[in-house]
């Protein structure tokens, strides 16, 4: 079974909001080259090619437009998850099932 992994995703997303590798791994707090290998495993799972530079610029190919639709989704709702997950008002909720 194949799964698409969350931060590699997260990274992607970063890559394309920021237009370029060194400001998206600032903005995911990882290393540039840690971020482009992120994307380059994304590729080879996926076997499609997301992106192409033009010079100082990131231009996405027909696959990393389809993606980064997901990709933004996925995020989203790992967000949405953590967030209600780590409310404190559940807190008391987990307690009282015993968890």
């Amino acid at each position: 079974m194949r799964i698409l992994d969350l931060t590699s995703l997260q990274s992607f997303v970063a890559v394309v909001e920021s237009g370029g590798f060194t400001r998206a791994a600032q903005a995911v707090n990882k290393s540039q080259p840690a971020v482009s290998m992120q994307l380059k495993r994304l590729e080879d799972l996926l076997g499609v090619v997301l992106h192409e530079r033009r010079g100082r610029q990131i231009v996405l190919t027909e696959a990393g437009d389809q993606l980064l639709v997901d990709a933004k989704r996925m995020v989203a709702i790992s967000d949405d998850v953590f967030a209600r997950m780590t409310d404190h008002a559940l807190e008391g909720y987990s307690e009282k099932r015993g968890a």
